[in-house]
């Protein structure tokens, strides 16, 4: 099933039906036996979704209960990561000597040792780790399950997508302001986040949501390759004494020359993501979704005046009305490949009223 709300369907019922598919397929991926560094990717992608669920529905939610079940769902994601960590770090140096070629002395090979350490990256989490992780998402599974979310309104949707996103601003504001390791990537997680959001409200036009989902998407991926460089960096500094000086020093000089390509590049899709102010984005996507309904409200009656078939598809709320066949468009699908950042990315094509603010913005 899509990661994404659907316009006829109650909002808890949607709420429940997008936690327990997300449980469901991170519980699949922790029995599973061959491909493990992909399959642990995967339900850490899952995780993810599921921490974005519920930081969209926050303002309907105690805050007891959000704390609750965000840090238990951020504990699993702890419990999968050495494994994934050690992985993406070796990817990196991969990476960085395909940019420069082979480190002096043999150097790229003795940082991966350091790295793996012995672990078997391959192999799954063992016993207890999974049995832990299955335990605590079976406590998951009862709070989606339970009567808790029979209450949501979108205006709770509305509230948690304007505070995130406001979020999301602040992020951005302040890697710049003080460019740190640490605030580009708490802007990674924001900016992820809201590529998420977008995700789960893209019925309310899936045109122009699929591309803003894929803008946020793209720019999380250039500050993912960012954040790789940096832990790749704070690794081998670490290390320093047990790797040949003179190839340590080429890696960081290179690493911090591409980190600071990327947030030049970053900084640009930041400025077109951003651009609009907590108040206007929530109030387009809420009108786009309210008149998504009226759309299907008005197929409807006119089908039923003119003794037309039935849209099989509208009691889904997934009416071709509220966005054709871009509708099917999957922007963060489980079972798909990690994307590389585009190059180049095809133009986002923006509303009328953002293409007005950004030719102000230029001509100003």
């Amino acid at each position: 099933m899509a990661y994404r709300f659907k316009l006829r369907e109650p909002l808890g019922k949607g709420v429940r039906r997008i936690g327990l598919e997300q449980i469901e397929q991170v519980e699949a991926k922790l029995r599973a036996e061959e491909d493990v560094a992909t399959a642990v990717h995967d339900a850490r992608r899952c995780l993810k979704r599921l921490r974005a669920l519920l930081r969209l529905i926050r303002p309907g939610l105690e805050a007891e209960v959000y704390r609750n079940e965000t840090q238990r769902i951020a504990q699993v994601g702890r419990m999968l990561a050495g494994a994934r960590d050690r992985f993406v770090m070796c990817q990196t140096v991969a990476r960085v000597e395909k940019a420069t070629g082979p480190l002096g002395d043999d150097c790229g090979a003795k940082i991966i040792a350091l790295i793996t350490d012995g672990h078997d990256l391959t192999a799954p989490p063992d016993a207890e780790t999974r049995r832990e992780a299955l335990r605590k998402l079976g406590i998951s599974r009862k709070f989606f399950a339970g009567s808790t979310l029979r209450g949501l309104t979108m205006t709770d949707v509305w509230e948690g997508l304007e505070k995130s996103y406001r979020k999301n601003r602040q992020a951005c504001k302040e890697a710049y302001r003080r460019p740190t390791d640490e605030n580009f990537h708490a802007w990674r997680k924001a900016v992820q986040q809201h590529w998420r959001h977008m995700s789960l409200l893209s019925r309310a036009w899936p045109e122009t949501m699929t591309a803003r989902a894929g803008e946020a998407k793209a720019l999380s991926q250039i500050l993912g390759e960012d954040h790789d460089l940096a832990v790749l960096v704070a690794f081998v500094s670490q290390n320093r004494d047990k790797l040949p000086e003179e190839a340590i020093d080429s890696l960081v000089q290179h690493a911090k020359s591409a980190q600071k390509d990327l947030r030049a590049l970053a900084k640009l899709h930041g400025d077109r993501l951003l651009l609009e102010k907590p108040e206007d984005l929530v109030g387009r996507i809420s009108g786009y979704w309210d008149a998504a309904k009226d759309l299907l409200r008005s197929e409807d009656h006119v089908r039923q005046t003119s003794g037309g078939t039935p849209d099989p598809g509208a009691a889904a709320g997934e009416s071709p009305a509220a966005g054709g066949l871009a509708a099917d468009a999957q922007t963060d699908d489980a079972n798909a490949p990690e994307a590389s950042p585009p190059e180049p990315e095809e133009p986002i094509r923006l509303d009328r009223m953002t293409r007005r603010s950004v030719r102000k913005r230029a001509s100003a």
